[in-house]
């Protein structure tokens, strides 16, 4: 987050773009479709793009991303995984940016999610931070629900025979647990 400080230092508009399928934009390289494989009773099935949840996703849709905006980044353009920020100090630099940016986005067939973007604001959420000319602060939503977390505490109660009862469980080689709720 210093860095970003540093980055921004000097801008006063804002934009946020986010895109829309992020990594099922990406196409299984042809020989590793099979390690995707997995069988129902219908037959046999292989991912063909990427998905939620493959291990290497994000780093692979980072450096997409990265090269894409390679000679734009930390210059006007910060780019976390789908969450594009472009910033500026002067109203003549935001159209140029946003239509650059925009440009390399169609040239690449990604597509942003309108009602996610937020164009030429004094402030915009970024990665859980508030981003404005005077700085970075913390997204006061965000810390609400972090000091609720922390000051609030389970409620157990007595067993209800009545109530439907989840039994979680887990095991290794060396113990087995279970964890009863309602």
């Amino acid at each position: 987050m210093n860095q970003l400080l540093t980055i921004f230092n000097g801008a006063t508009i804002f934009s946020k773009i986010d895109l829309c399928g992020a990594y099922n934009l990406l196409r299984i390289k042809e020989g590793d479709k099979q390690l995707t494989a997995f069988r129902t009773k219908y037959g046999s099935y292989e991912y063909l793009v990427m998905t939620f949840g493959f291990t290497n996703a994000p780093a692979s849709f980072q450096n997409l991303v990265n090269d894409i905006f390679a000679d734009l980044l930390d210059i006007f353009v910060v780019v976390y995984l789908d969450d594009i920020m472009v910033f500026y100090s002067s109203q003549e630099e935001y159209f140029k940016h946003v239509a650059s940016v925009f440009k390399r986005l169609r040239d690449n067939n990604l597509f942003a999610k309108a009602p996610k973007c937020v164009f030429h604001a004094s402030s915009v959420e970024y990665l859980g931070y508030v981003v404005s000319s005077e700085g970075l602060k913390m997204d006061s939503s965000k810390f609400q629900i972090l000091k609720e977390a922390l000051t609030t505490s389970a409620i157990l109660s007595h067993f209800n025979s009545s109530l439907p009862t989840i039994v979680e469980t887990d095991a290794s080689d060396y113990a087995l647990g279970p964890v009863p709720s309602q």
